[in-house]
């Protein structure tokens, strides 16, 4: 029961905190909010997904981003609009701009669920929010997405390890995240495949510890055929299946079940999203598709690939811990810097220690794979991208979040059992830190005071400051609450 209660309150935890840059975040300061937004609403609205290339954004969209003074920054508190704000269907009539909507690129499942919770919320009135509030809806849709990302990896992390210290420290590892948190509360089909990476790493948790039966074939070949449905990114997923099956086929020198289990979750995998890309080669002759956004390099250009190596790197690695909004809220560099040595360290002494804490050095590598595989990805799309327009894009940290599952039981792994709260301790070091920037980044003149800043935030918010901070607290005090009530055979085995 104490571990329970714990758990519990780690996931209320993780709620409030959601919730808190959910409000703290100015409207469509999110990576390509505007195009999930205007594509999750254009969805609910019409039952319709166009093909990749027939869809721009909204007018009303754009009226609504002009409104909130994308992508001004330090917003004053006396140009906040005066409440209560415009609801979409007054900013005017519902037509198409001339700027494509680039999130047609990606298979619809994302869509398809984030518009029926909003189709719905706008059966019971939602529709009369103002415009910031309703974009505000969708960010709710995204974090009941993933709110149960701390209790997938404390799952996943105990049965791997069977240790209760290690998977309470692991389920802690997405709040030490600020970027996570971040893309948690906004509008942005990784959060789905981030959702889905966690059920997958569950379910491969129990097939490393015996677990070869039909069902569990069936429903990994579910969760990987969903994961192709939201992005292609969800081809890494069907990647870790098949390498989980070698493992097995190892392990049980059974080529035969390990074959049989292979194709049934392939099948299934095919039935459920990843016929989408058979349709892409069918339609378009291409897998991938997209419209361009960039020019082809200039005439001449000559690819300098050492700078390209030297600002993946950096932009890769702050991108991932807390580079947000549209790279504009950057955490210190000393705290990236300390992040990601204390997370390799973690990695290496997983890895020399071995099944000393809880994991075989394989099960190590086959938790780190998905994550691993993401980056050989980006790296792919980023270069590839360089030598054809000369820019550096495609530089996204946020793209390794679907194999965070994963990152987090490693390093969960890592730390003596006593020694679980290390990580929420960091936790609140790197949130906190977060927080200050957003808000000296977003709110107020340069320069100003944290009371200056927060005297704006509250008139900007998308909802009164005093809804805004009861949102907050009560599930960060049933949070308090749990865990102090807890007792201390929480953490037995």
């Amino acid at each position: 029961m104490g571990g329970r209660r714990l758990l519990a309150a780690i996931t209320a935890a993780w709620i409030g905190v959601l919730l808190l840059f959910s409000l703290l975040f100015p409207v469509y300061r999110a990576p390509d909010e505007i195009d999930h937004v205007d594509l999750t609403l254009h969805v609910s609205e019409t039952y319709d997904y166009p093909a990749f290339d027939e869809l721009s954004l909204s007018q009303r969209t754009l009226t609504s981003a002009k409104l909130v003074r994308v992508p001004q920054r330090h917003l004053l508190g006396t140009d906040a609009p005066a409440r209560p704000r415009p609801a979409y269907a007054e900013l005017g009539p519902d037509e198409r701009s001339t700027l494509p909507n680039r999130m047609l690129q990606h298979p619809p499942a994302y869509y398809l669920t984030t518009a029926a919770v909003v189709d719905a919320a706008s059966a019971l009135g939602a529709d009369g929010l103002g415009h910031d509030a309703f974009v505000w809806l969708v960010r709710l849709v995204n974090i009941a997405l993933l709110a149960p990302l701390p209790w997938l990896i404390y799952a996943a992390s105990l049965r791997l390890t069977t240790r209760r210290g290690a998977a309470l420290a692991a389920a802690f590892v997405p709040f030490a995240i600020p970027q996570l948190v971040h893309i948690g509360a906004s509008a942005n089909n990784d959060n789905l495949l981030t959702l889905l990476g966690a059920v997958l790493l569950v379910l491969g948790a129990r097939v490393l510890r015996g677990d070869h039966s039909m069902r569990t074939a069936v429903l990994l070949g579910i969760v990987v055929g969903f994961s192709l449905f939201t992005k292609a990114f969800g081809v890494v997923f069907a990647a870790w299946v098949g390498l989980l099956y070698i493992v097995v086929w190892v392990r049980t020198r059974s080529p035969g079940l390990a074959i049989g289990r292979l194709a049934t979750a392939g099948v299934v995998s095919f039935a459920f999203g990843g016929w989408w890309w058979l349709r892409n080669l069918v339609v378009y002759e291409r897998l991938r598709v997209a419209v361009p956004l960039y020019d082809p390099a200039a005439p001449g250009f000559e690819p300098d690939y050492v700078f390209w190596a030297k600002r993946f790197g950096v932009w890769l690695t702050e991108s991932f811990w807390g580079w947000m909004g549209g790279l504009e809220a950057k955490l210190p560099e000393v705290l990236i810097g300390a992040a990601s040595v204390a997370a390799v360290t973690a990695i290496v002494v997983v890895l020399v220690r071995g099944k000393r804490t809880g994991l075989a050095r394989g099960e190590t590598l086959l938790l780190l794979t998905p994550m691993l595989l993401l980056a050989l990805i980006i790296v792919a799309i980023s270069l590839a991208n360089y030598v054809d327009v000369g820019e550096t894009v495609g530089i996204q940290g946020r793209y390794l979040f679907a194999g965070v599952a994963g990152f987090a039981v490693v390093l969960g792994a890592s730390l003596p059992e006593r020694w679980w709260a290390v990580v929420p301790g960091a936790a609140v070091v790197m949130i906190v830190a977060a927080v200050w920037v957003t808000l000296g980044t977003y709110y107020g003149p340069e320069g100003s005071n944290v009371l200056t800043s927060l005297a704006s935030w509250g008139s900007w918010m998308v909802v009164p400051p005093l809804i805004g901070v009861l949102l907050v607290a009560v599930p960060l005090a049933v949070a308090g609450f749990l865990g102090l009530t807890a007792p201390p055979s929480g953490l037995r085995q």
